[in-house]
């Protein structure tokens, strides 16, 4: 999440703790409950997005890799123990057909040591009702299929991490943008005209407009147009000013 988008997201939040602080003051303006209700939605949808964005890519290679290994482990178990029944039967052709080591599967490419496994499998499996004399029954054989899917899998983790932090970050600045006019052409308003009867609410929601510049250190504050400047002065409070006083969120980007 870049600079800006952080400090929109905090100042947005800040005005959702707001809007629930002063609950009962939101509830008799009309239209705003709804709006509200949208607000909240939308922010924990952001930082569910949040989290996908900033999620490490490691964690997910680091599965991959233990798939992998749990898959290469046993299949050569398997190997070795078919091996053993043709060494038993004098086959050196089925021998010769698992004749893999851990050397091989580590100088392939992750989908090759999945295809070679799969291989070995599926040997293993034309000589299945030999091998219960060797300890592998058709558990252990299932196990090991499931191994090899389960690595099939787990090959397209940090790939898939990497998209979905792609897609969070457009859905990121969409969300944000959605939630930005939500409060500058909805709620802004509804907040507005109940200046004087809600001058509580209003006070609180207008500081929590301000968007703080995190890189400086500062707060923007609001922009002086006649509109706030009719609002806080007292002799012009009797009358109606012609815009809403709290700022955009053009002016705050």
């Amino acid at each position: 999440m870049k600079r800006t988008q952080r400090n929109k997201l905090a100042s947005h939040t800040a005005v959702a703790v707001v809007l629930g602080d002063h609950a009962t003051d939101v509830a008799a303006i009309p239209g705003l409950p709804a709006k509200v209700a949208a607000l909240q939605a939308a922010l924990g949808e952001i930082h569910r997005l949040a989290i996908t964005q900033i999620q490490p890519t490691e964690p997910s290679t680091m599965e991959s890799g233990r798939l992998l290994t749990e898959m290469v482990d046993s299949a050569l178990g398997i190997a070795g123990v078919v091996t053993a029944l043709a060494r038993e039967r004098a086959q050196p052709e089925l021998a010769r057909s698992v004749r893999v080591s851990r050397g091989t599967f580590r100088q392939l490419p992750n989908q090759q040591r999945i295809w070679l496994a799969q291989r070995v499998h599926d040997i293993a499996m034309t000589v299945a009702p030999d091998l219960g004399a060797f300890g592998v029954t058709d558990e252990t054989l299932a196990e090991s299929q499931a191994r090899i899917d389960a690595a099939a899998t787990g090959i397209g983790l940090p790939r898939d991490t990497v998209v979905s932090r792609r897609v969070a970050t457009v859905d990121l600045g969409v969300l944000l943008r959605e939630v930005g006019s939500l409060l500058s052409d909805q709620i802004d308003r509804l907040v507005f005209l109940h200046r004087k009867t809600k001058p509580a609410l209003y006070a609180a929601y207008r500081a929590a407009r301000v968007v703080v510049d995190r890189s400086g250190g500062g707060v923007r504050p609001p922009v002086t147009t006649a509109a706030s400047a009719a609002v806080t002065s007292p002799v012009a409070m009797a009358s109606p000013a012609p815009a809403i006083p709290i700022r955009s969120e053009q002016q705050a980007a």
